[in-house]
């Protein structure tokens, strides 16, 4: 990456607490932000799973949604403006 790109990840994480990388990672998606586009609009993702039988046997599959930004640029913030919407389906697998 150029020196001065920002770059803002999004992950999906299957499992795991409210701390990121404590989950099985199902979806990453990196985005390269522009140095003048300080806000962001609104966000929607959608993902798809098929958790192990093992996993669905529990009775509850949590899915948690993280944002990080990676900014060289520290003298700008970004601003999520709008709603975030995190749609998902999962069905239990086989294996």
């Amino acid at each position: 990456m150029p020196p001065g790109t920002t770059i803002i990840t999004i992950t999906i994480e299957r499992g795991g607490t409210d701390v990121a990388g404590t989950g099985m990672v199902i979806l990453e998606e990196v985005v390269d932000v522009a140095a003048l586009l300080l806000t962001i609009a609104p966000l929607s993702v959608s993902a798809g799973d098929f958790p192990p039988a093992a996993v669905a046997a529990t009775g509850q599959v949590r899915y948690t949604m993280f944002i990080s930004v990676n900014n060289p640029l520290y003298s700008y913030r970004f601003f999520l403006s709008g709603p975030v919407v995190f749609n998902g389906i999962a069905a239990a697998g086989t294996t």
